[in-house]
């Protein structure tokens, strides 16, 4: 008898612990205790003194059925069962809520906690990472028009992989066309991010970043000093800079001859004439024609085809079969009309935009040593590619793409020397501030590969021969921009 009055006196603590939890969760109060509800604690803790500690047996499997119940009804009321058992069902009361929360609320809140802290320290170091990508990305666009400032390498990290759009979309933002000819920003986007999806992204030389730098390049002439933009018709710029950004899409890394030999199906699409460059016009023109990326959509019929005729031209003048013929054909025409763009007219005009695409797309030798290394490396490494496949196959293996025999530093020397340097030469007369530095660079470029030769290197360093010489001014390594 006694047992089981001490027993009805302890479960009667039940609904004063209830009420303790109600004041649990705030700061520490004083509960005023009838005289009952104090026996009742002191019985409840007599009770609990007697549970076996530390190695003794087991409530929960030895002892008097009430003191089981009730040892697994306190633990229930904690959120700490030992076993899976229904609420309440020991003691018949099958809906019996628990007495307090708290417990289990306090790990819930920790374990909260620790995630939250998790999250905050992964979110800041992402946030400051995009923000210092952010920085970087707004101070090499505000170069978007300096020749020797500017560094693309560093906009494709900035940009997330995203050269061209950003580079393109700042150029047309710049010279406001989107408002001037009412181009739907949002289509402009669409199109720029799926014209850079068809750059393949495995080929070393022909990919989006080249397609930016040379988008960079007719910046530069569009605004530097002399502010040919407005020189130009708003469509005659934007079909220049359209050019730009299309004129490499889809390369497949090797060159007109090659297609040509190896019967490929685009050289029989396009009877063997400028391949590549016919294939880059269909694609570009295909992907503008997809819903949602039409951004010439409010051009009268006769703009866009004069867009369109434009784009053709130009970018079928970047096959490197017709350099020769440009060069002249250029310099007779700035002979017969000069250097004032304002008594060329008609085709004169398309031919000096086809000259331009065709310049700013051979210029990496004019850039400042350390860009201009990364791009011979580039090109060379798909050279290199192409004569690989040319030795698999069985066909003549040309001296540029032979890795046993080719003399890269001098091969370089000779492209920046007899190609690069009059192509600018015939056009500075119009452009005089980028071809200055274009040509000054080549110079710095051709003496630091002269130096390669003296010194017997007939491959590319490494690192940057400014070791060389104090001309360069970089930090020595160019393993971030390859």
């Amino acid at each position: 008898m006694e047992h089981e009055s001490k027993l009805e006196n302890v479960q009667s603590v039940i609904p004063l612990l209830r009420r303790l939890a109600m004041h649990g969760d705030g700061p520490l109060r004083v509960v005023a205790l009838e005289g009952s509800e104090r026996e009742a604690l002191a019985d409840l803790v007599l009770w609990l003194s007697s549970i076996p500690q530390n190695g003794d047996s087991n409530p929960s499997t030895s002892g008097t059925v009430e003191d089981k119940s009730m040892f697994d009804d306190y633990l229930i009321s904690f959120n700490t069962p030992l076993r899976k058992q229904a609420r309440g069902t020991a003691m018949g009361m099958s809906k019996l809520a628990p007495v307090s929360n708290n417990w289990l609320t306090c790990l819930r809140a920790v374990r909260v906690l620790r995630i939250a802290k998790a999250w905050r320290k992964k979110a800041a170091a992402s946030s400051r990472l995009k923000h210092e990508e952010n920085i970087n990305l707004a101070r090499e666009l505000s170069r978007l028009h300096n020749w020797d400032d500017y560094d693309c390498f560093q906009v494709v990290k900035a940009s997330n992989g995203r050269p061209l759009e950003v580079t393109a979309s700042a150029l047309f933002q710049r010279l406001d066309l989107p408002g001037k000819l009412q181009l739907p920003l949002t289509k402009l986007r669409k199109f720029l991010s799926e014209i850079e999806k068809m750059y393949a992204r495995h080929v070393p030389y022909h990919s989006s970043t080249h397609a930016s730098d040379v988008v960079q390049g007719i910046a530069c002439f569009l605004c530097a000093e002399e502010e040919l933009s407005s020189k130009f018709t708003d469509l005659e710029v934007m079909s220049l800079i359209l050019a730009a950004v299309i004129h490499d899409c889809g390369h497949p890394g090797v060159n007109n001859a090659f297609l040509v030999t190896t019967n490929s199906d685009s050289a029989y699409c396009y009877n063997d004439m400028s391949v590549n460059e016919n294939m880059h016009l269909s694609v570009a023109f295909k992907v503008l024609a997809e819903p949602g990326n039409d951004f010439l959509c409010n051009l009268s019929q006769a703009d866009f085809r004069f867009v369109r005729r434009m784009v053709i031209d130009t970018v079928l003048s970047t096959d490197m079969a017709f350099h020769t013929g440009l060069l002249k054909s250029f310099a007779a025409t700035v002979g017969l009309h000069g250097t004032d763009l304002s008594s060329w007219e008609g085709e004169n005009r398309t031919l000096l935009f086809k000259y331009v695409l065709h310049a700013f797309d051979i210029s990496n030798p004019g850039r400042p040593w350390k860009h201009c290394l990364a791009w011979a490396e580039r090109i060379t490494l798909e050279n290199f590619a192409q004569g690989d496949r040319e030795a698999e196959i069985g066909i003549p293996v040309s001296s540029l793409n032979d890795r046993t025999k080719a003399n890269v530093v001098k091969s370089q020397q000779v492209f920046c020397d007899l190609f690069v340097k009059p192509t600018f030469q015939g056009l500075a007369g119009i452009a005089p501030t980028v071809c200055g530095l274009v040509l000054n660079n080549c110079n710095v470029n051709s003496n630091f590969y002269q130096k390669l030769l003296d010194a017997g290197q007939s491959q590319l360093p490494q690192e940057c021969a400014c070791s060389l010489d104090t001309l360069c001014g970089c930090e020595g390594s160019i393993g971030g921009y390859i």
